[in-house]
């Protein structure tokens, strides 16, 4: 294995955690102001593609039927989360939220963080997918 190759895949090992834990602190970071949900997505996404890249065989987190299944959760999972409001008798996406205690505090709970995880989740793997599919059709130029 050529060292560049070891250098990258080490490096990625190091950066990943890094670059997920970011991504999480940009999606609380969203929750509380505009504009955090699409950083954190391509964020997330980058992470995944680096850990995918680290690893000697293919990974199956970059596959295309992953990626769309991801896809398909998340964006059915943000559409329940905008039908909860009329089935209580509210405007839709009427945002409920609340507060749990847990044995570390007290939790803030919120159907605004489920649409935004949702969200986070499709776009992430919307990005890996467009990813996946042109380096799918560069290979098959080559």
């Amino acid at each position: 294995m050529p060292s560049s190759m070891m250098t990258m895949r080490t490096i990625g090992k190091v950066v990943s955690p890094i670059m997920m834990i970011f991504s999480i602190y940009l999606l609380q970071a969203g929750h509380n102001s505009s504009g955090g949900e699409f950083p954190a997505a391509l964020m997330f996404a980058l992470s995944i593609i680096s850990i995918a890249l680290t690893q000697s065989q293919p990974s199956a987190l970059l596959s295309i039927d992953t990626s769309i299944s991801m896809i398909v959760i998340g964006m059915s999972i943000a559409i329940i989360n905008g039908f909860i409001g009329p089935l209580l008798g509210n405007p839709m996406f009427t945002q409920y939220h609340g507060y749990v205690d847990t044995l570390i505090g007290e939790i803030h709970l919120s159907t605004q963080y489920m649409f935004a995880y949702s969200l986070t989740l499709s776009i992430s793997f919307t990005v890996i997918l467009i990813i996946r599919v042109i380096s799918s059709v560069a290979e098959t130029n080559n």
